[in-house]
């Protein structure tokens, strides 16, 4: 399951977005056919009028970690220390 909590400063939504080995983000249709690795980073949406402090750009990855899977990257995000 690829549910994450919503984010812990702003109550925002964090997507999963497909990218390759070097962390460029990819459409959909490249998970089908990957030609250099396939990983999965976490992106904040930007909503308007709400400041975050991870999320200051739109389509910015949050971290610099790139998963294996959509499910490994929900399991990282919704842990809390």
């Amino acid at each position: 399951m690829d549910k994450k909590k919503p984010c812990p400063f702003c109550g925002g939504y964090i997507s999963t977005v497909v990218c390759d080995n070097e962390g460029n983000i990819r459409d959909k249709k490249y998970e089908k056919e990957p030609w250099s690795g396939l990983g999965y980073i976490l992106v904040h949406e930007i909503m308007e009028n709400i400041t975050c402090p991870i999320a200051q750009y739109e389509i910015e990855p949050v971290g610099m970690w790139i998963y294996e899977s959509r499910e490994e990257a929900a399991a990282i995000w919704n842990q809390r220390v």
